[in-house]
């Protein structure tokens, strides 16, 4: 392809180090890994503070000529999915606490901190099913299969299971592992 671009040769070191020295973070990615993380600063940040947008109004505008040039509807739409077919659920996967993705799942304080894989149902879906806490059920799909730890939550809504993503199969512990399944 002959890139010669230097920036694109740099190693994913050179550039944590270089990131973390322009952050005012005067120690190794080593010991960041160990700490887990650094705040930068104590300085709060609201974003917009001055109530400006980036709009031909700067405002936030409801009505948007500029959403129309984009292909979107002039105003915001009340769409939703349609909800799951009798006898299945709707799994939610978002970003953990500590796992925005899985990019460092193999990292020890980070499999330490995020506890073991767990499916957050409804007391009301759980009664239904009978599941208790920290049961182990398995949920599946066309795809695969996978077994969690069952964790009742009021804060998730009716007919949904929620799993934080960013796990690695090839660490979690064996008796659990199956196929993983992207949806339900």
């Amino acid at each position: 392809m002959d890139f010669d671009e230097v920036s694109l040769f740099e190693s994913d070191s050179s550039i944590i180090q270089r990131m973390m020295k322009q952050s005012g973070l005067n120690f190794s990615f080593q010991e960041l890994q160990l700490r887990g993380y650094e705040y930068i600063s104590n300085d709060v940040f609201i974003p917009n503070s001055e109530n400006t947008f980036d709009t031909p109004s700067q405002k936030i505008e409801i009505a948007s000529k500029q959403a129309q040039t984009m292909g979107l509807p002039r105003v915001p739409q009340p769409w939703f999915e349609a909800p799951a077919e009798k006898g299945k659920f709707r799994l939610l996967s978002p970003a953990s606490y500590w796992r925005m993705n899985d990019s460092y799942s193999n990292d020890k304080n980070i499999q330490k901190r995020s506890g073991e894989a767990k499916l957050l149902i409804h007391p009301d879906d759980a009664i239904k099913l009978n599941i208790t806490e920290d049961t182990i059920v398995e949920i599946s799909n066309t795809i695969g299969a996978v077994r969690l730890t069952a964790c009742i939550d009021d804060t998730v809504p009716l007919k949904t299971l929620v799993s934080y993503k960013g796990r690695w199969p090839s660490i979690e512990p064996s008796e659990r592992k199956r196929e993983f399944c992207t949806c339900c």
